[in-house]
């Protein structure tokens, strides 16, 4: 009976450790999403801004954009698709969405946009979509998909995700 506990106890440990490198990779999932939205947000302000008069060299908000969108590619996504099932991450793009949602009503980067309530309700429909296929959507590893594929850790931060964007949204959205 001590080969089977010691088999049990390495198998949970195993699965341990994939499930804190998929919370580690969803981090990094929204970190990258949040990167290629601010990216190609400074790229748009390099051309609505005085920018587009300069040289190429002297585009300073276009340079900080295609920085971060190189970035994310060359080093943020290669870390992700070694950790993560595609199946995971595909969802996931939907992300960069919301946050050229949130970044263009807080006009941290561009001018200030406020959506309207119908482009807010469905920034939220995109979260919520993304909340059902990461809890419950396919991923990869051969189980079921009616058991949920977050840990709590990464499943609480998809619902804390959620529920600041729903009061965040709700709280700065303009009229319709």
């Amino acid at each position: 009976e001590p080969d089977g506990a010691h088999h049990l106890d390495t198998v949970r440990s195993q699965t341990d450790m994939v499930t804190d490198q998929h919370t580690l990779g969803i981090c990094l999932i929204m970190l990258g999403c949040l990167m290629s939205a601010a990216g190609m947000l400074f790229m748009k302000q390099s051309s609505v801004a005085y920018e587009h008069t300069l040289k190429p060299w002297q585009r300073w908000r276009f340079g900080i954009g295609l920085l971060l969108l190189v970035v994310n590619a060359a080093a943020v996504d290669v870390v992700v698709y070694g950790i993560v099932p595609l199946s995971i991450i595909a969802p996931f793009a939907g992300m960069t969405i919301v946050f050229t949602t949130l970044l263009s009503a807080a006009g941290v980067i561009t001018e200030r946009q406020l959506p309207s309530r119908r482009g807010a309700a469905g920034t939220l429909l995109v979260v919520a979509g993304l909340a059902c296929v990461s809890s419950f959507g396919p991923r990869g590893d051969g189980r079921a998909a009616s058991d949920p594929s977050l840990s709590p850790a990464a499943l609480s931060l998809v619902c804390a995700a959620l529920s600041f964007g729903s009061a965040w949204l709700s709280l700065r959205c303009g009229s319709a």
